[in-house]
């Protein structure tokens, strides 16, 4: 599978590589739907641990594995190591009570009902996040 831009090659290579390992923003929010989140944020250290954070209220805690591929796609700015996270919809569970220590409350702020699905966008400060539940059932 070729990914193109304006007649120049994005990215090339097998669906599931291109849908999990976007190469550029670009083919990340053009391969799938909804398109992937986009979160810009810094990467901070944490009793030891790399953490990705964006705003005051949002912060996810880097798995050891994808630590290094983060740092390589961060740039400096302004003495902070920014970076840019990709959330896909289908990577974010929703329940009514904390799943792990690494998860997290969001304000739901909107449903919007799609045949078999609701599409539920929440909220951090300007951001929002969007996510699907398949059964349009709401969380577990």
């Amino acid at each position: 599978m070729v990914v193109l831009r304006k007649g120049v090659i994005e990215q090339e290579g097998k669906p599931e590589e291109i849908y999990n390992r976007p190469a550029t923003d670009f083919v990340g929010s053009l391969i799938g739907e909804p398109p992937m989140n986009l979160v810009d944020g810094e990467i901070i250290t944490r009793n030891g641990a790399a953490w990705f954070k964006a705003h005051e209220d949002f912060s996810i805690q880097i798995r050891d594995d994808k630590v290094e591929s983060l740092k390589k796609a961060a740039q400096q700015a302004g003495g902070s190591t920014v970076a840019r996270l990709g959330i896909r919809c289908e990577h974010i569970r929703l329940s009514h009570q904390k799943l792990s220590d690494n998860s997290f409350q969001l304000p739901v702020y909107a449903i919007v009902h799609r045949s078999r699905k609701q599409r539920r966008h929440l909220r951090i400060k300007k951001l929002v996040l969007i996510c699907e539940d398949p059964r349009g059932k709401g969380p577990s």
